[in-house]
């Protein structure tokens, strides 16, 4: 993920906060501040 994908989705200016992890090799990111929810 980089600041440069981020800015041209409308997220430039969101705060990244990693979501707890489980058992799997998974990471989850909730994107805070941007124009709609979303995680990746």
């Amino acid at each position: 993920m980089t600041a440069t994908f981020l800015a041209q989705a409308g997220f430039g200016a969101a705060r990244l906060d990693p979501l707890p992890s489980d058992a799997s090799a998974r990471r989850y990111t909730r994107l805070l501040g941007g124009p709609r929810p979303a995680l990746l």
